[in-house]
């Protein structure tokens, strides 16, 4: 991951991804001793991924972008993107007019799929109550055994969804990102907005989910 990334990409930090049906924990009334990290992880993943995986268009706009940044050919971007649980969140095409003779621009995508499942496989995880926003959170971290990737995520105690995620690299932020949601699609708890600040270059990536459509 700390390679020199093209002008063609998309960020997603995919993670080999196991999509099991998980009964919802009952939210915990802040103070109380949290439910264990894995219990939350899988509950999160039940309300958050589809099992048949689903299709979204994509938004992106991008601020304080340097010229030297992979991100500066294409600030503004709409395009649809597609999940399937082992492949994770890719891009499929855009819907905005592309010159034929350039390249296709840069994308982000945040597969929350992947950070879920990178904390289930770390062996070491903690979980603690907090507050984020004004609403009463779990906060579960997790590292991999050579240090080299870590992540920190704040779920929902009453939605039980993912709000906000610190991901590291050797031990430093990398990147972080706030969550948002309008409604529910259907059963699922899925973003309408991610706020994704890349601590590499101090680039701000915005991120409007709309239309989805969830294979049955």
């Amino acid at each position: 991951m700390l390679k020199k990334l093209p002008v063609r990409f998309v960020l997603t930090w995919v993670f080999v991804a196991l999509t099991p049906i998980y009964h919802p924990v009952s939210p915990c009334a802040y103070g109380q001793s949290p439910h264990s990290a894995v219990e939350i992880l899988r509950s999160v993943k039940s309300l958050q991924i589809p099992e048949a995986g689903y299709q979204v268009t994509v938004k992106q706009h991008l601020s304080n972008v340097k010229s030297q940044s992979a991100f500066s050919t294409a600030p503004e971007y709409t395009g649809r993107a597609e999940f399937q649980p082992s492949l994770g969140l890719k891009r499929i095409n855009p819907t905005n007019a592309e010159r034929s003779d350039q390249p296709p621009p840069a994308t982000v995508l945040v597969d929350l799929g992947a950070f879920l499942d990178a904390l289930l496989t770390y062996p070491a995880r903690t979980v603690e109550q907090d507050t984020l926003f004004g609403r009463a959170t779990f906060r579960i971290q997790g590292q991999s055994p050579d240090k080299t990737q870590g992540c920190i995520i704040w779920v929902d105690q009453e939605h039980l969804h993912v709000t906000q995620i610190h991901s590291y690299l050797l031990e430093r932020l990398f990147a972080e990102a706030t969550i948002e949601y309008l409604e529910r699609q259907g059963l699922y708890w899925l973003p309408s907005t991610i706020q994704l600040h890349h601590m590499t270059d101090d680039s701000w990536v915005t991120l409007e989910y709309s239309d989805y459509v969830i294979e049955k």
